[in-house]
């Protein structure tokens, strides 16, 4: 999978963005009271930086959840992603030393190809329920 850093870049932006409103603007003064100012730049640096692994977390968890959406909701892409996997299976299933029946499970799921019979399928039910 092609790794795209752009949405996680933006994520720490954002993040980034409101740590220093909050820190610069909104508790400045409350911080520096209760802390010491050099202390109040240390923190906020510090919390600048841990934006960057929340920004992951959040990159990672919605990254999670468009793939789950997806695969509930678009049959290609369900296709695709199972396809794909069968055909990873299948490189490992050829040199590692499996039973019969796990080697006959593999060779049917890549026998055949997915994308093609889901259209074939797809088109067939559009037909149905047009003359029907």
């Amino acid at each position: 999978m092609k790794a795209n850093d752009a949405p996680r870049i933006i994520i720490q932006l954002i993040l980034s963005a409101f740590v220093f409103f909050a820190f610069s603007f909104k508790y400045k003064a409350q911080l520096i009271g209760f802390l010491s100012e050099q202390v109040y730049y240390q923190l906020l640096i510090i919390t600048v930086i841990l934006t960057g692994y929340c920004s992951r977390w959040i990159d990672e968890l919605r990254i999670f959840l468009c793939h789950h959406f997806m695969m509930t909701c678009n049959k290609q892409y369900k296709v695709k992603y199972l396809k794909d996997n069968a055909s990873v299976l299948l490189k490992q299933a050829e040199n590692a030393n499996i039973s019969e029946e796990a080697k006959a499970m593999v060779s049917e799921m890549t026998g055949s190809d997915f994308e093609l019979e889901v259209k074939i399928k797809s088109l067939s039910e559009e037909i149905k329920r047009i003359k029907g």
